[in-house]
């Protein structure tokens, strides 16, 4: 998640450096143009995955930022610290950098840029991942109000902003709050792309996974079932997939035994057609077919697919072992022929000339 922004971030980095204003800072501002160069430096080995060797050059960089007064370099900067953060998992430093930031964005280019926004939305992902969906929920609800101003009310950026916002209100604790947006969310994406789009099914599978999630199986059931409907309806049985593997669930509490029976069937059918490499993957899902089979009665095609998923588990993990030896061969065939310091020091002796 986080590579693809960081690529839009240095995207931006170096569309503000380009031509005319590169030279006019390089000519008036020899602080910004250090900031430049160091910048670039950090962004390198960010790039290339020195962590180590970038966070210093970061600091570097947010130094000169703010030494040559411009506010967006130091928010550039401040944005990239944090990006790196985030992979280090060092959150609470990403936090506080990233506060910075949306502040000067918010201030130099106004709360409905996009730039702003994405700030905004990173800010809000750190907060969830802090376990702080309080002060995610605010943020993303800043984000919802922006959306509806600037595309209006019955649109994708909505709808995105939306179920966004509901996540962090379910972390929260504001259920009620949460199940009104996935409901008015589904139903304003049906009014506005058509019973038949993809993006409804989307939508109603959303809504459908917090009422599963509630354990509310009856009213969860007819809206999983739409959502298959639709994805029936435009052939795309990889996307309905989810929608089947909770139906499974779905049916078996409500006593359902034939929908049970079917949504197990087409889930590892489904499996076994789209993840056929997985062994293990389509072990689990012909375990689970088999597991609805008995409980429906069909004891007999149950343990013929009881022993299929043994046959799949075993080549699974012999195909594992056998990963696992040849990497222990290959390490041992690269073994360095220098010996290590570790290696120097218990066999040498001091030297007293």
């Amino acid at each position: 998640m986080f590579f693809g922004l960081y690529d839009a971030i240095v995207d931006a980095i170096s569309s503000a450096i380009d031509g005319v204003e590169a030279l006019i800072t390089r000519l008036i501002n020899p602080r910004a143009h250090k900031w430049i160069e160091v910048n670039r430096r950090a962004v390198g080995l960010h790039e290339q995955h020195l962590h180590d060797e970038a966070g210093p050059v970061y600091e570097e960089a947010l130094r000169l930022a703010r030494a040559s007064r411009r506010s967006l370099r130091v928010a550039i900067t401040l944005v990239n610290m944090a990006l790196l953060e985030m992979e280090q998992r060092r959150l609470d430093d990403a936090r506080q950098h990233l506060v910075e930031a949306l502040a000067i964005r918010s201030r130099e280019l106004g709360e409905d840029s996009r730039t702003t926004a994405s700030t905004r939305r990173w800010l809000a992902a750190v907060y969830f991942e802090l376990d702080q969906p309080a002060q995610a929920a605010e943020l993303l609800a800043v984000s919802l109000q922006r959306a509806e101003e600037r595309f209006g009310q019955e649109s994708g950026e909505v709808a995105a902003a939306s179920v966004a916002l509901a996540a962090a209100q379910v972390k929260a604790g504001d259920l009620a709050e949460a199940e009104r947006l996935y409901r008015t969310t589904a139903g304003m994406v049906e009014r506005a792309a058509g019973p038949r789009a993809p993006v409804t099914a989307f939508y109603l599978l959303r809504l459908g996974e917090f009422l599963v999630a509630r354990e509310r199986m009856v009213e969860a059931q007819p809206v999983l079932a739409r959502a298959v409907e639709v994805w029936d309806m435009v052939g795309d049985e990889e996307a309905l997939t989810p929608a089947v593997d909770l139906l499974v669930t779905v049916c078996r509490s409500t006593d359902d035994q034939e929908a049970a029976v079917a949504a197990a069937d087409r889930f590892a059918r489904n499996v076994a057609r789209f993840h056929e490499r997985d062994r293990a993957r389509v072990a689990a899902a012909l375990e689970r077919r088999s597991e609805i089979l008995r409980w429906a009665g069909q004891v007999d095609e149950a343990d013929k697919l009881t022993r299929r998923a043994a046959i799949l588990r075993a080549a699974w993990e012999k195909e594992r072992l056998e990963d696992q030896r040849q990497e222990e061969r290959r390490r041992e065939a690269t073994r360095p022929v220098v010996d290590t310091v570790d290696e120097v020091l218990a066999e040498a002796k001091l030297e007293k000339g």
